[in-house]
Formats: structure tokens, C-alpha cells, sequence
């Protein structure tokens, strides 16, 4: 569900609220409330309320961290134009959890667009190597983040000059916002974010 049809009181006094009843939790409950409240706040665009709660959440003593407020912590610093930061908790998160197991399975994804954005020594490879790994464990994903893959996929192939693989990936990107587009009515709707641009050069590649 998207930010714009969720609403999350977060004042003084539900604030208040939460801390009282965090109080009496054992390590994993105070673990799980912190991270439910910050993925919630996250979730509806609330990320600088969001970001405390979360941190807060992987360092409860005595309780196992989640992978989930890990990504939202990358997400987060990603969003706030911390590329640095976001590649870092990303790859930390991959060398913890390397399936992407409790996350919502598009870290490989995440991490290969700002490694192509920042484009240093190897980044590209590393891309690469990321997007395949993706690829080969997850066949079926939401529209989406498929969308997405074939984005990095384009711009990958475009560092090493393969027009072949970004005209073909090009092709399938505008296929899948064309089948997101005939599907915005249904419930489980998951809108592709591509703005005019992104659409016209994706034309322009698969042309």
C-alpha cells in the first residue's frame, strides 16, 4: 500500500505512547516494536521520524537485528543523497544475509543502481555481478522492481557499450510499464515510477 492512502499519527504524545509500552518488552519485543513503528513511518514517507526508531531497533541489546530495518536504513540514506552511506549498510546487509532472506528482495537491485551511479573502479563489474545473481534467484518479482533491474541492466550495458543487451532490455522495460498502465485498477496495483524522461529514452534505446 502506498504512502499517499496511509496516514501515521506521530506527535508528542504518541510518541509518549510507544516509549511507555516499550518500556516492559523483553529485547526481541522491543526489537520488533521499534522496527514495525520505523518501517511503518518509512513506508508512508515519514523518514527522518523513521530513521531514529530503526537504528534504535538494530542496536537493542540482547536481540537479534533485523535485515528488514537494515534496507530501510540504506533506503533511507540513499534518499537523503548519502549515496556512501546506502552502499555501505547495503553490502553489509548482503554479507549478512546474502539470500536477501526478511528483506523485501530487491537488495541486489538497490545496491547495483547506486554502484552504476557512483561508477568508480569496478563498480560496473560489481553491477554486473549483482544484477545476474538477482536474475538467476529470482525469477518472478512484482513488475516493479523488474522494471527496475532492467534499468540497471541498460545503463550496465551501456558502461560496456553492449547495445545489443540494452536495446533488448530497453524493449522488455517499456513492456512491463505498458502492462502496469493496463493493470492500475486492480487492488494489488503496484505503480512503476518512470517519469517522462526515463520513458522517452527507453523509446529512444529499444527504437
Amino acid at each position: 500500500m502506498s504512502a499517499d492512502v496511509i496516514h501515521v499519527t506521530w506527535d508528542d504524545a504518541t510518541r509518549a505512547v510507544f516509549e511507555r509500552r516499550l518500556a516492559p518488552l523483553d529485547p526481541a519485543g522491543r526489537e520488533e516494536a521499534l522496527r514495525l513503528m520505523g518501517l511503518g513511518l518509512h513506508m508512508t514517507g515519514r523518514s527522518d521520524d523513521a530513521r531514529p526508531l530503526l537504528e534504535r531497533a538494530v542496536t537493542v541489546p540482547g536481540a537479534d537485528p533485523h535485515p528488514g530495518a537494515y534496507e530501510a536504513l540504506a533506503q533511507i540514506a540513499a534518499s537523503r543523497g548519502d549515496r556512501e552511506g546506502a552502499i555501505y549498510r547495503f553490502q553489509e546487509l548482503l554479507a549478512e544475509y546474502p539470500e536477501g532472506e526478511g528483506t523485501t528482495g530487491g537488495v541486489e537491485v538497490a545496491l547495483a543502481e547506486l554502484l552504476l551511479e557512483r561508477a568508480g573502479e569496478g563498480d560496473v563489474d560489481r553491477a554486473v555481478e549483482l544484477l545476474s545473481t538477482w536474475r538467476r534467484r529470482r525469477p518472478l518479482t512484482l513488475d516493479t522492481l523488474l522494471f527496475r533491474w532492467h534499468v540497471a541492466l541498460i545503463r550496465s550495458a551501456e558502461a560496456v557499450g553492449d547495445d545489443r543487451t540494452a536495446r533488448t532490455a530497453a524493449t522488455t522495460a517499456l513492456n512491463l510499464a505498458e502492462s502496469a498502465k493496463r493493470l492500475s485498477f486492480h487492488p494489488d496495483f503496484h505503480r512503476i515510477d518512470a517519469d517522462r524522461s526515463t520513458m522517452q529514452w527507453l523509446k529512444a534505446l529499444a527504437a
